[in-house]
């Protein structure tokens, strides 16, 4: 005789507004049709895989475990940030890097409501790159035992070093160069590493500078996404790039030609009969709300970045951005004696929040800027939406204010608000 033991049971979301995708994210559809939207509707997850189940056969051969009561409120996948230059004390892009940074950083970003994340290093000397980038290899192939409850590394953004001096922004001067030649030897020579054994899995770079334009078809296929940013580069150089393979624009506005009525430059891409993806961080320091509503209205692919160092998440005072002096004071992180904005301090929630606030969306479409569209940038499927088969990492939201109440990890709640 054959014994059977029934699965466990699956996981049951109940009382809750689920935001869905846009209808159509074609350039030729009018937005308002796109939008996405909340539904009052139930999610299902199996509790052993962790996956999202489809709503309409969760039911057969096992009745699900006893609801979880979302109260109202928004369960939204978990935020998708593509570029956080560190948080919490940590600077990835520090030679003393270890992967208890690593880890402990991925465990406290779950307060922010981000379950997946891109670290991302500044301009960086060979023998720092040499240094800090084994670490995030070694997290990626050999995760500790804490990454099971912690926001998952999807790889490293390469902030640089491949940008127009001019552009370099809070970017140490000596480390920028150009990718000449554009060849595997030059990655190599740059990152410390093969181009086919790198845990980078984005790079932003200046496609004005020499070589780039076939670096960028190199990189493209060596399975590396590429971001224009850092950059003086006129429109046709734009288009050039994003025929080459580029998808994306680095931060928007920030180290990037304003744009002019002759002379539009990368930002006029927006409204390119091609448009790339476009990360803006919408914090209200490094891009004025009006701004922010203008890009908006020109492309609705605005990826949400937080553009975030160490000082994230700590008070105001003397903090460190790789090598450089950077001091926090408020919303505010600049070098040392500068005016100069050296990333932000901000966390994806703030950023949602005051996407929707500037631009005038839904909760719906600023919770899509901040997980399905930067997830779409680097070509993943099983995360940031709520699709049966996707990961059910997850975040609840106040429906009213936003603010980041639990989150979840393929179903199991891992962090939850003081009430």
């Amino acid at each position: 005789m054959s014994s059977f033991s029934s699965p466990p049971a699956p996981l049951q979301f109940v009382n809750c507004l689920l935001p869905s995708p846009p209808a159509s994210t074609t350039p030729s559809q009018p937005p308002s049709l796109a939008a996405p939207s909340l539904a009052a509707l139930s999610l299902f997850v199996d509790s052993s895989s962790g996956l999202i189940l489809d709503s309409r056969t969760a039911f057969y051969g096992n009745p699900p475990s006893t609801p979880v009561d979302c109260g109202g409120d928004i369960l939204a996948p978990g935020f998708v940030d593509i570029q956080l230059n560190g948080a919490f004390g940590v600077d990835f892009s520090a030679p003393s890097l270890s992967l208890a940074d690593v880890a402990a950083c991925s465990a406290r970003l779950l307060s922010t409501g981000v379950t997946s994340y891109c670290p991302t290093l500044v301009s960086l000397s060979p023998p720092v790159y040499a240094k800090v980038l084994p670490v995030f290899s070694s997290y990626l192939s050999s995760p500790p035992p804490s990454a099971a409850a912690a926001a998952a590394v999807l790889g490293v953004h390469a902030e640089g070093p491949f940008f127009n001096p001019s552009m370099r922004g809070a970017h140490e001067p000596s480390n920028i160069v150009p990718p000449s030649p554009p060849t595997p030897a030059t990655f190599s020579s740059v990152y410390g590493a093969p181009i086919d054994r790198s845990p980078i899995v984005l790079t932003t770079l200046a496609p004005e500078q020499p070589g780039a334009l076939p670096f960028i078809e190199l990189l493209t296929d060596n399975r590396i996404k590429v971001s224009l940013g850092h950059s003086a580069a006129d429109y046709e150089t734009g288009v050039a790039a994003v025929g080459a393979g580029a998808t994306l624009l680095t931060h928007l506005y920030n180290q990037m030609t304003p744009f002019h009525h002759r002379k539009p430059g990368l930002i006029a891409l927006l409204a390119s009969p091609a448009p790339p993806n476009y990360s803006i961080i919408a914090d209200g320091v490094h891009v004025a709300p009006a701004a922010v509503r203008c890009a908006w209205e020109m492309s609705r692919k605005m990826v949400l970045v937080t553009d975030a160092m160490a000082a994230m998440g700590l008070g105001d005072g003397a903090h460190k951005l790789g090598t450089m002096d950077v001091t926090k004071e408020g919303g505010r992180a600049v070098l040392t004696g500068t005016e100069t904005l050296a990333g932000s301090v901000a966390s994806m929630e703030l950023c949602v929040r005051k996407m929707k606030e500037f631009t005038g969306c839904g909760a719906a479409e600023a919770i899509w800027a901040a997980t399905g569209q930067p997830a779409s940038v680097l070509g993943l499927e099983d995360r940031g939406n709520l699709r049966a088969g996707s990961r059910a990492d997850l975040v609840l939201l106040d429906k009213d204010t936003l603010e980041v109440k639990k989150t979840y990890l393929g179903g199991r709640l891992v962090w939850e608000r003081d009430k």
